[in-house]
């Protein structure tokens, strides 16, 4: 049983890695530069659909770029 769940979660670490590293980096660096952002939107959210997209892209492709 244990070895069925860390095959799992292992299998989903770049989903996991994009949303718990980068997403939090982009939401900082969109802060930093002090671009706008239209509607008020918050930059971690911002920054969490940036770091899912690309962690699901990694996740379907197997690499990251």
């Amino acid at each position: 049983m244990a070895k069925f769940i860390l095959t799992r979660v292992f299998q989903a670490m770049p989903l996991l890695f994009g949303l718990g590293f980068l997403g939090p980096l982009f939401s900082e660096i969109l802060q930093r530069s002090g671009l706008p952002l239209p509607a008020s939107i918050p930059t971690l959210a911002v920054g969490m659909a940036i770091g899912g997209v690309w962690g699901a892209i990694a996740l379907r492709t197997g690499r990251w770029l």
